[in-house]
């Protein structure tokens, strides 16, 4: 297959071993950009790839890196979910916890606290007589 070549000064076999220069300008890139590619992986190493083989490469690295960022953005969005629902059920926790300390039936109070009073009221009631024995003694 060919296509014309970026300038559309020539018609380019998709299947040769490309130019760098060619290259690049099909890519839109730098010529230093194509050498730096073929280290950096987002063209083949090997210098006897095609047209074909560097461009596929080529688009192949930059949509597998959109899809790493679009992954990545996820589940760093879904980490950050989890963690605010973790928040906001620990503050329900809280909040029902305080409310319930705080809260306490009036009824039980009098009911636990009835013969208490009862006791020291009897006491102190019976303190008088409770002296008077002593002192007699």
């Amino acid at each position: 297959m060919t296509i014309l070549d970026p300038n559309n000064k020539a018609i380019i076999d998709l299947d040769s071993v490309p130019s760098p220069a060619v290259l690049a300008g099909i890519l839109d890139i730098p010529v230093s950009m194509v050498h730096q590619g073929r280290q950096d992986g987002k063209l083949p190493a090997k210098v006897t790839a095609t047209y074909r083989e560097c461009i596929h490469q080529y688009i192949h690295y930059y949509k597998k890196k959109i899809n790493s960022k679009s992954t990545s953005m996820g589940e760093a969005k879904l980490a950050q979910d989890i963690r605010n629902g973790i928040a906001k059920e620990e503050l329900q926790w809280l909040e029902i916890k305080r409310e319930k300390e705080q809260l306490i039936d009036v009824a039980e109070i009098k009911d636990l606290f009835e013969p208490i009073f009862h006791i020291i009221r009897s006491s102190l009631v019976n303190l008088p007589d409770n002296i008077l024995k002593h002192k007699r003694i």
